[in-house]
């Protein structure tokens, strides 16, 4: 069932992300980059970054991050066997457009 969210793919501890942002990003959206590497697991992870400088409020990085995480949830088995890590490069103004600008984001990186 790859509608539910693995325990394992909750979260990259800091050596991976630390690798994650190493590597090159596979896709740009309007206010993501996302890196990918291999993780030589059956399954994805998933890291994510979202900065008080771009979002001040909690309220506002928490929302974001739940947007991203019920995305990759949707897509994890469709994209397995990789670390994403995911990070919020511009401010959105609405919840509409991370929701539409995430959508394809996966999928795309997972094209390259």
């Amino acid at each position: 069932n790859g509608r539910l969210f693995y325990p394992g793919s909750r979260r990259l501890d800091e050596a991976h992300v630390a690798a994650a942002f190493r590597s090159k990003p596979v896709a740009r959206s309007r206010f993501f980059l996302v890196y990918r590497r291999g993780n030589g697991q059956s399954y994805a992870r998933l890291g994510m970054a979202v900065s008080k400088r771009l979002l001040a409020r909690a309220v506002d990085r928490n929302r974001v991050k739940r947007l991203v995480r019920e995305r990759f949830r949707l897509v994890q088995s469709d994209i397995a066997g990789h670390d994403w890590m995911v990070r919020l490069v511009k401010a959105p103004v609405m919840r509409t457009e991370v929701s539409d600008d995430i959508k394809t984001l996966f999928r795309k990186a997972d094209a390259d």
